[in-house]
């Protein structure tokens, strides 16, 4: 299962600062028993994704137009 989350959410990562970011949350398992948590940037992605406790990936450099 998806789910789109409203967009507005701003984050720093080590690639520079979004904003107007998109949030997804992907459930895994039946029952749902994972989940996992994704904010999109428009033209470049993903910029975060977390899952579990402590588990967290970031964005660690972008550079327009590549």
């Amino acid at each position: 299962v998806v789910r789109i989350g409203e967009s507005g959410t701003a984050v720093t990562v080590p690639a520079g600062t979004f904003t107007d970011l998109r949030g997804v949350t992907e459930i895994y398992g039946l029952p749902a028993t994972s989940q996992v948590e994704v904010l999109l940037a428009r033209g470049v992605g993903e910029v975060v994704r977390t899952w579990g406790p402590g588990n967290r990936l970031e964005l660690e450099s972008y550079r327009p137009g590549e």
